[in-house]
């Protein structure tokens, strides 16, 4: 066959096997139109990651990676729960994510 039909034949296929809705301004997606149109969230709830990375990297102040309990003294919070939450007088990114998100409000 010459590759033109074959190359016709294949995209008709594929767009055979794409469900309707998602198919939209050339865009491929997996959620149904209703959900493309709803706002946008607000951009605080989006990156909530970013803040406690931002505010870990402010409290690394030797950039090893870790907050030791000297470094904990410019958080307020954290230096008074450091014993509890550190892991060998040390925490680690992870460590601090899980610390941070649990002082956050729950909504």
């Amino acid at each position: 066959m010459n590759k033109a039909i074959l190359t016709t034949i294949f995209s008709g296929l594929v767009l055979s096997a794409t469900p309707a809705y998602a198919i939209q301004d050339n865009a491929v997606t997996d959620q149904p139109e209703a959900e493309m149109d709803q706002p946008a969230q607000n951009q605080s709830t989006i990156q909530p990651s970013l803040e406690w990375k931002k505010s870990f990297q402010s409290l690394d102040k030797n950039k090893d990676g870790k907050i030791d309990r000297k470094e904990a003294k410019a958080d307020k919070n954290l230096h008074k729960q450091f014993s509890k939450v550190a892991k060998k007088g040390a925490m680690d990114e992870t460590g601090y994510m899980n610390w941070y998100q649990s002082q956050q409000p729950r909504s």
